[in-house]
């Protein structure tokens, strides 16, 4: 075992940057030996980014939440009313409804309700819900989703009363799903770093060797996936920030597919850059 994982170790940090020497004998090794290397790989990969997003999900207890968000909810003033007819919100405050989200000693402001408001306002807020005279409008991190409010509602009234039983019937149907979330969590996140890493390499594959075409470099297609499933070692690692440090997942998936697009072509040069007969120039030919 301590052999295999001295191994492993040798192949991870000989593929993490590409190196000429022992990317070309990559090109003359067995093609299940760099499968097998990134089968390893993406399970470490996959288990770490599984633990941290299990532990990000777990730090928020729902009990602990709603206890602390019916408390946030008893601040609304007592005679605070909220009504949507035809798809259009109004209340019968003059001024924006702040709600402050204070739990376990942290203060954050959660929600706010501005009829004259706009979407873009929940920037400048700072909040993670803002509800306007015709939007709602949720941030998650650096994500924004907007919804219509007639898109769902058209006419609706509430009072502080009636806003604390939808949350806390809100809360119930949450707990109740919470477990089949936790399932489909421990099926999908493996499922979705394996496809979505094996898809970037072979597109990212076809792409390199479209562009080694162009300067007349015919590098075996096989090869060149070979390579990629060292040379992607990095671009994998980057996966876990991403994880902390979470961005749009367009932006994700683009910044990973141009990391993999990277390191496999410089990879695949320096594979073959050691191959590349050297051919005496005619000056130096013996007479």
């Amino acid at each position: 075992m301590r052999r295999k994982v001295k191994t492993f170790l040798h192949v991870f940090v000989s593929s993490v940057v590409p190196q000429t020497s022992y990317y070309a004998k990559i090109l003359k090794s067995k093609f299940t030996f760099s499968l097998l290397y990134s089968f390893i790989l993406l399970s470490l990969v996959t288990g770490i980014v599984f633990v941290l997003i299990s532990y990000q999900v777990a730090r928020n207890n729902i009990g602990s939440i709603k206890q602390c968000l019916n408390s946030s909810m008893n601040e609304i003033p007592s005679n605070f009313v909220l009504n949507v007819r035809d798809g259009l919100l109004s209340t019968n405050h003059e001024l924006p409804l702040f709600v402050w989200f204070n739990c376990d000693e942290r203060v954050q402001l959660l929600a706010v309700v501005d009829e004259r408001g706009v979407s873009k306002n929940i920037n400048s807020f700072g909040a993670q819900l803002l509800v306007t005279g015709s939007e709602i409008v949720l941030k998650y991190k650096t994500n924004t989703y907007t919804v219509p409010i007639n898109k769902y509602i058209s006419n609706l009234h509430l009072d502080k009363q009636s806003i604390i039983a939808y949350v806390n019937q809100g809360f119930e149907i949450l707990s109740f799903y919470i477990p089949f979330f936790a399932l489909a969590l421990v099926l999908s996140t493996p499922l979705l770093v394996y496809l979505a890493t094996i898809m970037t390499i072979l597109f990212s594959s076809l792409c390199v060797r479209l562009f080694f075409h162009l300067f007349r470099k015919h590098y075996s297609f096989k090869k060149t996936i070979q390579i990629g499933l060292h040379s992607c070692t990095l671009p994998l690692l980057t996966l876990i920030l991403f994880v902390l440090f979470p961005i749009h997942i367009l932006n994700t998936y683009i910044l990973f597919f141009a990391l993999v697009f990277i390191f496999q072509l410089v990879a695949v040069y320096e594979g073959h850059y050691i191959n590349i007969p050297h051919h005496p120039s005619p000056h130096h030919k013996r007479a």
